[in-house]
């Protein structure tokens, strides 16, 4: 796989100028296609093999999706011990982004706010939510609760995408109970925490051993579009740079190559100025 990113005109990615060429498509993570098959006319025209769009189809598409986000709120998330709080953060607001840019329904889920218990969803996810109403339960198990059931329903799509917090309540209750009514469900690992790693992987073991996919963001995200001469993957060009520099810095890497070159861009830009 490989990940080709380019500064884009109309970003919502809020970004230092700077005098780099903006039609440059930087090589987060060089494979088997280079530059020059990204823009060659032929590879975009290609004929491409038709899938059937069955159950037995392992790959995930946009267009059959729906995220669902459970119980991001401020002291739910103050439950997660287990890793980086903020990574998780960075995870599920990164989905939802392009989730959005791609017109996948969201439902976004809520406990105990309205009994004055819990506070609303992080200000991060509700910005990258512009409308999307949050469903507040009393429940921990989201299928219990007949509005967000509803909700789901009404989305007319069967493959359920999603993260909650914390992962052996709020993201395993209605994980199961959907995969016994029929759905199909990919849960995003990096997007979820819990009070410990062994509460975490127990819940994991859990959700897979009843049917459940196994995913991460950036997998999920690429999935979605899958084709770096598309449309969609634009989306991916403008998402992936910041998200993926934050990453980094966070989980304490080292920066890839085109990320070291954007800094040294900026540094030399901002002395001479």
């Amino acid at each position: 796989m490989i990940f080709i990113v380019a500064n884009t005109v109309g970003s919502n990615m809020t970004r230092k100028p700077s005098p780099r060429n903006h039609n440059m498509h930087k090589h987060i993570h060089p494979c088997s296609f280079s530059h020059n098959h990204i823009n060659d006319q032929s590879f975009k025209t290609k004929k491409k093999l038709k899938i059937m769009n069955t159950k037995s189809n392992p790959i995930w598409k946009a267009e059959d999706s729906v995220l669902i986000l459970i119980d991001y709120q401020p002291e739910v998330l103050d439950n997660i011990h287990d890793r980086d709080l903020k990574l998780v953060e960075l995870n599920a607001v990164a989905l939802t982004q392009m989730a959005t840019k791609l017109n996948i329904p969201v439902v976004l889920s809520t406990v105990a706010v309205k009994m004055g218990f819990e506070k609303p969803t992080i200000p991060a996810l509700k910005e990258a939510l512009p409308g999307v109403e949050e469903i507040d339960r009393t429940t921990m198990n989201a299928r219990e609760d007949e509005a967000f059931v509803k909700a789901v329903k009404a989305t007319g799509r069967k493959k359920l995408v999603m993260g909650g917090i914390v992962t052996s309540v709020c993201l395993t209750y209605p994980a199961v109970e959907a995969l016994a009514e029929g759905y199909e469900v990919m849960f995003i690992e990096d997007a979820v925490g819990d009070r410990s790693k062994e509460e975490h992987d127990m819940a994991v073991q859990r959700l897979i051993q009843a049917g459940a996919v196994l995913n991460n963001t950036v997998a999920m995200i690429t999935e979605w579009f899958r084709d770096w001469a598309s449309p969609e993957a634009n989306f991916a060009r403008e998402l992936f740079p910041e998200y993926l520099v934050e990453v980094y810095n966070r989980k304490g890497v080292p920066l890839p190559n085109w990320a070291k070159q954007d800094k040294e861009e900026e540094k030399n830009w901002a002395t001479k100025t």
